[in-house]
């Protein structure tokens, strides 16, 4: 559905149905050993990258006591590399075989975050105000989504070595290119 300015409306409450349930239910007994690999697989790719001027893998933060992964994510430098991220990652996603994208949309301007198009939070004009994510301004998040983020799905994790091999050389071929 759409707001008045052709934005998405905030979604609902989207339950899955009990034969849904009961399918996915079955799924956790291999969730260790796929979480394990993608994590495998996503270290050894942050050591290939690296190495590749202009390519920033995330850092750990040792708050974390498991690492598991939606998406790999990694930034690169436009000035480094010589081309706008935009670019790099339609290029990128060219030469892979598969689609990389930005990082998700900072929260002021998300089409996932719209508070505005659900009138049950319109508790007073105040209120209204206090949680309009538009009111903030992020630089910083506006940033990395515009000029820095590529990010890829996990299950491009799940495959053997030769496959984080490949990634790391298409992200080369695409920079030198």
């Amino acid at each position: 559905q759409y707001g008045l300015e052709g934005d998405l409306i905030q979604s609902g409450n989207y339950r899955i149905t009990d034969f849904q349930a009961a399918v996915l239910i079955h799924q956790f007994g291999r969730l260790e050993a796929q979480n394990s690999l993608r994590h495998e697989n996503a270290r050894y790719l942050d050591l290939l990258l690296k190495e590749i001027s202009g390519v920033k893998v995330m850092k750990d933060d040792p708050r974390e006591t498991k690492k598991v992964y939606y998406n790999y994510a990694f930034r690169i430098d436009e000035d480094a590399i010589g081309m706008k991220a935009e670019r790099f990652r339609t290029a990128f996603s060219a030469e892979i075989g598969f689609e990389a994208e930005s990082c998700y949309q900072p929260l002021n301007d998300c089409t996932l975050y719209r508070p505005q198009t659900k009138t049950r939070y319109n508790l007073s004009e105040a209120y209204w105000k206090v949680i309009d994510p538009s009111r903030f301004h992020l630089p910083v998040a506006n940033r990395i989504y515009a000029a820095e983020a590529v990010c890829f799905h996990h299950r491009y994790l799940m495959g053997p070595k030769s496959d984080m091999d490949q990634i790391a050389v298409a992200v080369n071929k695409v920079i030198e290119s």
